[in-house]
């Protein structure tokens, strides 16, 4: 992602201003989505993410080093995960849910939120200014970015969130969890590295922001 921002045409000041925003929402983005799975935890009675250190917005606390870059020169990759003992919830299964789909609704309703803002700011701020620029591609990298991992997250593949939610659902034994539980990296990596995940991404996009994009056109303007 990095080199597209690099090759974006900006110079000088301007860049460092954009390199900036991508960073700030990269981090805040992620940061949102671990705190939402340990926040969820907690009140469903497991402290086991309190006591990790996870109960905060403080993208220390949350960040894989090696994930980090990934995300940072490719434009995907991972933050650590939250743990959590679904022994300790006050109801078992929809405390897996509600756990399970935190991280995924938080984003979502992120990417909803800052695509009103980045309508505002592509039509209010002064794109003259770098400030004007920082704040035009800080509000659309957290609009896009809480998007793509919302997307991410919900495949039911592991480890991510829609393959915890899914084998809430189904029972033990259940042929796709068992063949996912064995060979689900592999078929993360071929979605990462085909086309697959950009044609899910802009299909979703299509139909999710898309219409929230032209809804506040038509609101504001």
């Amino acid at each position: 992602m990095l080199f597209q921002i690099f090759n974006s045409g900006f110079e000088g000041m301007t860049l460092f201003a954009v390199i900036v925003a991508y960073v700030l929402a990269l981090l805040f983005a992620l940061s949102s989505h671990e705190f939402a799975h340990a926040y969820v935890a907690y009140r469903q009675g497991d402290n086991t993410p309190k006591l990790a250190g996870r109960l905060t917005l403080n993208p220390l606390a949350h960040l894989d080093f090696l994930g980090a870059v990934f995300l940072l020169l490719v434009g995907f990759g991972w933050a650590k995960p939250v743990e959590c003992n679904p022994l300790n919830f006050r109801k078992y299964k929809s405390g897996i849910v509600k756990v399970s789909i935190a991280g995924v609704v938080t984003n979502l309703i992120t990417a909803i939120l800052f695509s009103l803002f980045y309508v505002l700011a592509l039509n209010f701020a002064d794109l003259s200014t770098t400030f004007g620029i920082f704040l035009m591609k800080f509000c659309e990298y957290m609009c896009m970015i809480s998007f793509v991992l919302a997307v991410f997250n919900i495949l039911p593949i592991p480890p991510l969130d829609g393959f915890s939610l899914l084998s809430a659902f189904v029972r033990r034994g259940n042929p796709y969890i068992t063949f996912m539980q064995k060979y689900g990296i592999f078929v993360l990596l071929l979605i990462l590295i085909t086309p697959i995940f950009d044609i899910i991404v802009n299909f979703l996009w299509a139909f999710i922001l898309s219409p929230f994009i032209q809804l506040w056109l038509m609101l504001l303007f």
